[in-house]
């Protein structure tokens, strides 16, 4: 359920996303088989922001750009 640190949102018809304090996972719902698959997790920070020095307190940083750097394409 939505919390501040956990934020749900509806995408498109039986798709969604959860942003999980620094993180977010794309899923997809089916309504006849009762279930939820993630099919995407990404940092929810845009690049820029983790690359600027000037940005102290940007949670999970170094975990974010590790991400990027062992899956490059996983944020468009």
């Amino acid at each position: 359920s939505p919390h501040r640190s956990r934020r749900i949102r509806a995408l498109a018809v039986g798709w969604g996303d959860i942003g999980c304090g620094a993180w977010r996972a794309i899923f997809q719902w089916g309504a006849s088989e009762g279930r939820v698959h993630v099919r995407r997790i990404e940092p929810s920070f845009p690049l820029r922001f983790l690359l600027d020095p000037a940005l102290k307190k940007v949670p999970d940083r170094e975990a974010q750009l590790a991400f990027l750097q062992r899956w490059p394409a996983a944020v468009e």
